[in-house]
């Protein structure tokens, strides 16, 4: 299996359960998006953090307060970003 494919998959994996993602899973898909020569951006914000990936950006709310999940809307925010760039097709 090439490593896009073991990032399809795993951004799959996100996309079957969205309301159950960490801020952890999400970061670990980007640093294998890394691996791949894809140029990747990081940067904590005021009110969480910010990933550009190639040409899209995608914020994130870390703190849901009592929840260690992000919120779906995040999510579906980083599904559609992978989407644009060919990462994964649903």
């Amino acid at each position: 299996m090439t490593p896009r494919e073991r990032i399809s998959r795993a951004i799959g994996d996100l996309a079957t359960r969205r309301k159950a993602v960490t801020f952890d899973e999400l970061q670990q898909i980007v640093n294998q998006i890394k691996r791949i020569g894809i140029r990747v951006k990081e940067r904590d914000t005021t009110h969480g953090y910010q990933f550009t990936i190639g040409s899209k950006i995608v914020q994130v709310c870390k703190h849901n307060r009592g929840e260690r999940h992000l919120k779906q809307a995040y999510v579906n925010g980083f599904i559609d970003a992978m989407i644009e760039l060919g990462l994964y097709e649903e």
